[in-house]
């Protein structure tokens, strides 16, 4: 996934930072459609040092994937059937879930 994230300024903690993140998935995976993945969610910063700008981030959100392909209801993983056509034994639906991200900046 890409991410991009915008931390708040603190004064108090140069080497700390929070905000939100959103994030898109550019990579289709197993018959995924690319772009069809997205997230956002809120995010803490630390940097190593000032002048290197080296930096670890976590995050924690929510993502949807509006191109999950499911088994029917009728169906289990297992089963014996003589239905051939996979539209009749999958369909799509968006799936949601919740999202640990971590990114680094060297």
């Amino acid at each position: 996934m890409l991410e991009s994230h915008y931390f708040f300024n603190n004064d108090n903690y140069e080497f700390f930072g929070h905000g939100p993140f959103v994030a898109i998935g550019i990579i289709g995976e197993d018959s995924i459609e690319p772009l069809s993945t997205f997230g956002a969610g809120y995010m803490l910063g630390w940097k190593y040092d000032q002048e290197s700008n080296v930096s670890w981030n976590v995050g924690l959100g929510y993502y949807v994937n509006t191109e999950a392909t499911l088994m029917r209801d009728e169906y289990s993983d297992g089963m014996t059937t003589t239905v051939q056509d996979p539209e009749k034994l999958t369909y799509k639906k968006d799936v949601g879930a919740l999202m640990l991200l971590f990114s680094a900046t060297f």
